[in-house]
């Protein structure tokens, strides 16, 4: 095997690898007003109620859940995965779906937003933070000194 043909096999091996694995490692986010609770619980209600997917696990207190992607006729079932992170602004949902194409996990984002919405309404905005009163200075020892002693 000459050199030429050993470089085109490693450069196919190393396209064939990096591009394998992109499609596991995708996923859609969305971003939301709405806290961290009410995002999973509604992601928990749409997965359950309106889409009929099976829960394998759940865990609210690290905000995410595992499901199983039924697939299609010509399709196999799959793992997904949603996930609920606290942001400044309220929260984010991540969805992934294994060995499926993005949107799927955008279908599926945009239903849980579209349920949030319905069911509760746009976010209320989160209140500014008041600023902070500035420190009024306190006169030093021997300043109240001089102070009292001009007077």
């Amino acid at each position: 095997m000459d050199f030429l043909s050993k470089c085109t096999q490693g450069v196919l091996l190393f396209l064939a690898i990096t591009f394998a694995g992109t499609s596991a490692l995708a996923s859609h986010s969305e971003e939301s007003g709405h806290s961290t609770t009410r995002v999973y619980r509604t992601a928990l209600r749409y997965l359950r109620v309106n889409q009929h997917y099976p829960i394998l696990e759940k865990d609210e207190s690290s905000g995410y859940l595992i499901f199983e992607y039924p697939g299609s006729k010509t399709e196999k079932a799959s793992r997904g995965s949603m996930e609920v992170i606290e942001t400044n602004q309220g929260s984010r949902l991540i969805v992934r779906i294994d060995n499926y194409p993005s949107y799927y996990e955008e279908y599926l984002a945009s239903g849980v937003m579209d349920k949030l919405k319905n069911q509760y309404g746009e976010p209320k905005p989160k209140p500014k933070p008041k600023p902070k009163p500035k420190p009024t200075p306190t006169p030093k020892p021997d300043e109240e000194e001089k102070k009292k002693s001009d007077s």
